[in-house]
């Protein structure tokens, strides 16, 4: 999908608007930067022959963000060593750096653009010095060269050992973990909150994580409460007096009984098994009648498979197998 020209436009306009805030992200500013080796070269005979200069000048920042290789703001001269990509084939300059040379000349800079080549000729290098020294004044450009301040490393609050540039807290891990909740309580304490308290709670109470209070159960050789949303609803299914849970099996399916304990088949068997009821036959689903359940018997007894019954019948998989294993 490509971008129309308002969203064009937009783009252009915020990253120039970032780059004038931030003219060090520039990519051209920035270390990973393409060295040249003829620039470095030109670069290491102008400081041979002692000509202070600047590189990396932006001579028309904020309105444009291009740099020079080699410059002299007082003077308002610039080189630039160019490589063969700056270049047509008839070694006259491209559109976007004859636009930028000429933007330049007009705003009062001199440019000399030099061809990569002619940096390691003796005689050209000579007659360029000489020219740069008659016209240049002895100007100290210190006050260009931005010296970058190397920042101490983070030590901690409370031992004083180096930390790592990530470091957040402010302390290392030996001190961050000293520092920390430790969770101290009593084994009789512990055994009456976990009555009627999960791990989260007690640990939020003492301001832990569920977890700390989980490993504290198992050096106390204590079993935590665990109930959960489920759960809960379980331990109502357990609290029903016998005389109504009998009554749930008689009149209502499993189906009916698990949607609104919100429990699950294995609850409902194991409150069976505590008020000692057998269930004889398979309640699983309420549309299965006694005649279905009949059916099925047959079926299974003339040794058709279970897929075949629930096409036959036409109900789930899942009832038939579960009615099948009470047979």
């Amino acid at each position: 999908m490509k971008h129309t020209e308002e969203t064009k436009k937009s783009l252009s306009d915020n990253r120039k608007k970032y780059l004038k805030n931030n003219p060090d992200k520039h990519p051209w500013k920035m270390s990973k930067k393409f060295i040249s080796a003829p620039c470095e070269e030109l670069k290491r005979v102008l400081r041979e022959h002692n000509i202070s200069f600047v590189e990396e000048f932006q001579p028309l920042y904020p309105d444009r963000f291009f740099s020079l290789d080699i410059s002299f703001p007082e003077d308002k001269i610039g080189i630039e060593v160019n490589g063969n990509q700056h270049y047509n084939k008839d070694m006259s300059l491209k559109d976007y750096y004859l636009t930028r040379h000429n933007m330049l000349m007009k705003s009062g800079w001199e440019i000399i653009e030099c061809h990569y080549s002619l940096v390691y000729k003796d005689e050209y290098i000579n007659t360029l010095i000489t020219n740069i020294k008659n016209k240049i004044k002895n100007y100290d450009y210190t006050k260009f060269v931005k010296i970058k301040i190397k920042q101490p490393n983070k030590t901690c609050q409370n031992c004083g050992n180096i930390l790592y540039k990530n470091n957040k807290s402010g302390r290392c891990l030996k001190c961050a973990g000293k520092m920390r909740a430790k969770f101290i309580i009593k084994r009789e304490k512990l055994e009456e909150l976990l009555i009627n308290n999960t791990y989260t709670k007690i640990g939020e109470m003492f301001g832990v994580s569920g977890a700390t209070v989980c490993k504290t159960c198992k050096k106390f050789n204590l079993i935590g409460n665990t109930i959960g949303k489920w759960q809960k609803e379980k331990s109502i299914l357990h609290n029903i007096p016998e005389e109504q849970f009998r009554e749930l099996l008689s009149t209502k399916s499993y189906s009916y009984i698990i949607d609104k304990y919100k429990c699950a088949r294995n609850t409902i068997d194991s409150v069976a098994q505590n008020y000692n009821i057998i269930v004889k036959k398979y309640e699983g689903s309420p549309d299965l009648t006694e005649d279905e359940m009949s059916h099925i018997k047959d079926l299974h007894n003339l040794g058709y498979s279970n897929r075949k019954i629930c096409k036959i019948i036409k109900r789930s998989r899942k009832c038939i197998d579960r009615y099948i294993k009470t047979l």
